[in-house]
């Protein structure tokens, strides 16, 4: 069981990559692409390994956003100090961008 903090920019719109590594050692090459929406709603893409797994997703607090175990993992945003849906200028220090091996879909 490993959970990684994924350090975002706090910027608006952003690209950003890295590897993740789940329990049993295999490696991901993640890029996600963030869009801070006119109301402040938070969009993400995601590519894995080159391949596309999602496109313009919401992110809310805690929920996950891989729609498969591609990951063995999921990614998800959580709201250290509350209960609030991700907003930019909070990156890092009250909305953290989680890689968790534990949580896995159905």
């Amino acid at each position: 069981m490993m959970k990684y903090e994924i350090n975002l920019l706090k910027v608006a719109n952003q690209a950003n990559s890295c590897n993740l590594v789940d329990d049993e050692g295999n490696l991901f090459a993640v890029d996600f692409n963030l869009r801070t929406l006119m109301d402040g709603c938070l969009i993400i893409d995601i590519t894995v390994d080159e391949k596309v797994q999602v496109l313009s997703s919401i992110c809310c607090n805690k929920m996950p956003l891989m729609p498969t175990n591609i990951l063995n993992g999921n990614l998800y945003f959580e709201d250290v100090f509350g209960d609030e849906d991700p907003y930019f200028e909070g990156f890092n220090d009250r909305f953290k961008l989680i890689y968790d091996t534990e949580f896995r879909l159905g």
